[in-house]
């Protein structure tokens, strides 16, 4: 892995910080025995496999096998290099980092990123300042006004003004040394027949910040006539619209501290419910809600309130985006606004107080919302009409987990429309029988094997591996153990991955190094060898909580070495049966003395007390 940064700078930078705190402000975490688990960031799931531990500062999911330390984590969940990842924790700590070199290949990716949010940076600032102290930001201050954001608000969010003129941020960039083709890669600028022009003109800005609160896209709403009404940047390296949520930096402390969030359509919702004190209030920026923002927040929320426009077309994309959360894991809920009504608009004319009934008593269970939809909908004057809505309620209740609130709904169906509650129940599990629900689309895909009270379950390997990953285990925390695998086994495991691991585990310690599971992460650049050592940490971990010791080395030698004669053994069988059939006498006699030698040693083995005193007390490593 490229990296100047000094080895020593480095280990102070992560033993400054503890991976939990550092996790914990993406995952919510909670412990069990050693270990600390929760729902993992890099994939979907709705029972726990991602394991961090505070003793050895490292992570590692059972389910997708991502692993690695406090370091790799940042990288991972920031999509940021090393050395960004270093900085951050070392800015975190207060400890300076001297600016370093590069080498030639990740100094140009770093220098590129680097000029990029530094455009997004100036222009936000550029943008601001228009709105806020000159002669062009008046029609973007008198809309605001007209909305009732304070100049405060505009300055938290760091709103701004887009001038009508052709290319005005583009030359004001210039002058301050960026290159223009970057400007166009990055979406702040364009070309057209009639040469270069700014993206957004005549518009109001609304800064998008990645979570580390950088600037890295705009969505500008068109003041006065024109299309579309909202603009964003495109996609870009810096900028990937179904991974963000407007504005996940100011919100995340709201959103973890009540465990709640509100769903919200547009940048101005966002802004006023912000303003009028609901500070865990998002949006996805103009979009459907993705999957990807609806884990997002399924990672430090347990409840999303949706609060979309009161029109069809909201309540409609309200719907939606509760299946999509409900499809993750997450609790959702939606509110009912008067018709034709955005949060802004309730805000607006009747206040913050207004607002908070709402919330308080037209939030809804999605079955309840949607039924409310339907019943909105839906002509109910006729016996056709009725039966009609009645089986679209049913389909709506074939969704619902809950058996209370189904049989709730039934019930009301039930005295509402004069039908009998059997007859309800009845078309109701023909219903379900009939739909085939995917709620959880990856639900299955990963083998976690966790247990929600216990923690991580480590998984039951053949003898033979498990021999190895003790090998490996105990490398990883004694030099000498490496010294002797070493002699003895060299890089002839039977699983690669483990080959490839004792490889590194051989020239670490080589170079000097000690027996440090997290330094010795940090050489590794390969996630997969990466993934072996975090998971071999959790394993042990494991068998500590449940008082359990690993094997001795000469057990594991042992185990290995049958396994391999067993292989040889079924190796000089197959020649036997081959020079058998085909008559050469003399080479069954040899392959026969092989095969006598062969089950002498494997024998000898056997009778090693070792290797079977321990594989019945712990059926091999756990």
């Amino acid at each position: 892995m490229a990296r100047r940064i000094p080895e020593d700078l480095i280990d102070r930078v992560r033993q400054s910080v503890d991976i939990i705190d550092v996790i914990g402000e993406y995952v919510h975490l909670r412990r069990v025995g050693r270990s600390y688990v929760g729902l993992c960031p890099f994939h979907s799931e709705r029972t726990p496999s991602f394991t961090v531990s505070r003793e050895k500062q490292v992570y590692h999911c059972f389910g997708c096998q991502a692993g690695g330390t406090v370091i790799h984590f940042l990288m991972a969940i920031d999509g940021i290099t090393f050395q960004e990842a270093v900085r951050k924790l070392a800015a975190r700590s207060g400890i300076p980092v001297p600016d370093v070199q590069e080498d030639e290949e990740e100094s140009g990716y770093s220098e590129k990123r680097r000029d990029a949010l530094r455009a997004y940076e100036l222009a936000a600032k550029w943008y601001q300042h228009l709105l806020l102290n000159t002669v062009y930001g008046r029609p973007g201050r008198t809309y605001l006004e007209k909305r009732r954001i304070s100049t405060t608000t505009a300055h938290d969010f760091q709103l701004g003004l887009a001038p009508a003129s052709r290319d005005s941020l583009m030359a004001f960039l210039e002058r301050r040394g960026l290159d223009p083709v970057l400007l166009m890669e990055i979406g702040l600028g364009a070309t057209g027949e009639h040469g270069r022009y700014d993206r957004f003109r005549n518009r109001l800005m609304f800064p998008i910040w990645d979570g580390q609160g950088r600037v890295v896209a705009f969505g500008g709403r068109v003041l006065g006539r024109g299309e579309p009404k909202y603009l964003n940047s495109p996609e870009t390296p810096l900028f990937h619209k179904g991974r963000h949520l407007y504005p996940w930096h100011k919100a995340r402390s709201a959103l973890r501290k009540t465990r709640r969030a509100f769903l919200l359509e547009g940048y101005m919702d966002v802004v006023a419910m912000h303003q009028a004190g609901f500070t865990a209030a998002v949006a996805s920026l103009g979009t459907a809600l993705t999957e990807e923002q609806a884990r997002m927040l399924k990672h430090n929320v347990d409840e999303v309130i949706v609060v979309y426009d009161g029109d069809d077309a909201g309540r409609r994309a309200a719907v939606r985006a509760g299946l999509l959360l409900q499809g993750v894991g997450v609790t959702a809920k939606a509110v009912r606004l008067p018709p034709g009504m955005d949060p802004d608009d309730l805000l607006r004319e009747k206040g913050p107080e207004a607002m908070k009934r709402v919330l308080e008593q037209e939030t809804m269970s999605l079955t309840a919302f949607r039924l409310a939809d339907l019943r909105d909908r839906r002509s109910l004057a006729n016996a056709e009409d009725r039966v009609s809505f009645l089986q679209e309620a049913l389909n709506v209740l074939a969704d619902e987990e809950s058996a209370v609130e189904a049989e709730t709904h039934l019930q009301s169906l039930s005295s509402e429309f004069h039908i009998s509650l059997e007859a309800l129940r009845h078309d109701l599990d023909e219903t379900r029988q009939r739909q085939t629900l995917t709620r959880d689309k990856h639900g299955n895909k990963w083998n976690t094997n966790i247990d929600p009270a216990t923690g991580p379950q480590v998984n039951h390997y053949p003898p033979h591996v498990a021999a190895e990953r003790q090998m490996l285990t105990s490398m990883l925390l004694d030099p000498g153990a490496a010294r002797q695998v070493e002699e003895v086994v060299a890089d002839e495991f039977c699983v690669e991955s483990h080959a490839v691991l004792a490889a590194h585990l051989y020239r670490y310690y080589g170079d000097g190094g000690t027996a440090d599971p997290t330094a010795f992460l940090e050489t590794v650049d390969d996630p997969a060898v990466r993934s072996v050592v975090t998971s071999l940490i959790m394993e042990h971990e494991r068998r500590r909580d449940q008082g359990r010791a690993g094997w001795s080395l000469e057990d594991c030698f042992a185990t290995w070495r049958l396994a391999r004669y067993e292989d040889a053994l079924r190796q000089v069988r197959e020649s036997f049966d081959e020079a058998a059939r085909a008559g050469r006498f003399e080479e069954m006699y040899r392959l026969q003395e092989q095969m006598k030698s062969l089950r002498e040693e494997i024998d000898a083995l056997k009778n090693h007390q070792g290797v079977f005193s321990q594989s019945r007390t712990e059926g091999g490593i756990r």
